[in-house]
């Protein structure tokens, strides 16, 4: 039996997002942490051009904090877009 893998999505403030304003790739998810909300990249678009998934009554990705314990297998961290 294989271990369970928790995927932790490429996260970051709304702040840094904006600032870094970069192209992600096609089906690339990003959490934006302190709203909750996500975008997924088309590889052509700005992330501010993007449009948000789901409404933001909604929330999608509680963003987590910087360090996550997780008691069943590994944990693999994408981390922020800095």
């Amino acid at each position: 039996m294989s271990n369970p893998v928790k995927f932790l999505l490429r996260r970051d403030t709304l702040v840094n997002w904006t600032n870094a304003n970069p192209v992600l790739g096609l089906g690339e998810p990003s959490v934006v942490s302190d709203t909750g909300q996500m975008k997924v990249g088309d590889g052509v678009t700005r992330w501010v051009d993007l449009p948000y998934v789901g409404t933001a009554a909604t929330i999608i990705f509680d963003g987590g904090g910087p360090v996550q314990t997780y008691s069943n297998g590994p944990v693999l961290d994408c981390g922020s877009i800095f």
